[in-house]
């Protein structure tokens, strides 16, 4: 647990991507929930990434959806990094289905 801002996690949930610590990057993101720290598009992305990268697309789709839940708008390149990750993982009737939610969704 680290005691910084928003920058800090995000960099610290980045860092993960490369070893593949998604568990480390989703912890981090509950950590900042808990001390209240702001969570930006930018630092669920990285996350997002993260689970990508380990082939973790339940993980990825769950912080598309807790995003919204939270009022975040994910753009492009959060529908991309998800639809990514399910690709990755042979998932291609959620990619397919992803894709067409982000047609819709960023149309509005």
């Amino acid at each position: 647990s680290i005691d910084a801002g928003p920058t800090h996690y995000s960099s610290a949930i980045n860092s993960c991507r490369e070893s593949r610590q998604w568990e480390v990057a989703l912890h981090l993101l509950a950590d900042m929930h808990l001390k209240s720290v702001e969570c930006t598009v930018t630092t669920c992305l990285q996350a997002i990434d993260v689970c990508g990268k380990a082939q973790k697309w339940r993980w990825a789709g769950q912080l598309l959806h807790t995003m919204r839940l939270k009022g975040l708008w994910p753009d492009t390149s959060v529908f991309n990094a998800v639809i990514s990750a399910c690709a990755k993982c042979h998932q291609w009737e959620r990619a397919l289905s992803l894709l067409e939610e982000m047609h819709f969704y960023l149309r509005e």
